[in-house]
């Protein structure tokens, strides 16, 4: 970011907070919206590193959504249905997330 747009707004009397909310976010919004839907992504989809390293345990520490679903579905007591169940609401869940980031780039692209 451009210091000169910095200076304009400690000229113009922002104060640190208000500089952050008014002039940098939005400057950087765009990367933080990418940023904050990809985590989310990656974080409901996150399964083989936690297969691979501890399987979910101990207890059910690690246990993620989609560590969730396999143990439902072939682990122990197997109930496909549930399982299935649970990978659809997933992919509804992972869908409108990705629905929303769609649409705000597109609604930034606009602006610009």
């Amino acid at each position: 970011m451009p210091e000169s747009i910095k200076e304009a707004a400690v000229l113009d009397g922002a104060n640190a907070w208000q500089r952050f909310w008014k002039v940098e976010f939005p400057m950087i919004r765009h990367a933080v919206t990418i940023c904050v839907f990809w985590t989310l992504n990656s974080a409901f989809q996150v399964f083989d590193v936690i297969f691979t390293l501890t399987r979910g345990g101990p207890g059910r520490a690690t246990q993620s959504v989609a560590m969730n679903i396999y143990e439902e579905a072939f682990r122990g007591n197997i109930q496909y249905g549930y399982a299935t169940a649970k990978s659809t609401v997933l992919f509804i869940l992972v869908l409108a997330i990705t629905a929303i980031q769609l649409s705000l780039m597109r609604r930034r692209e606009e602006e610009l």
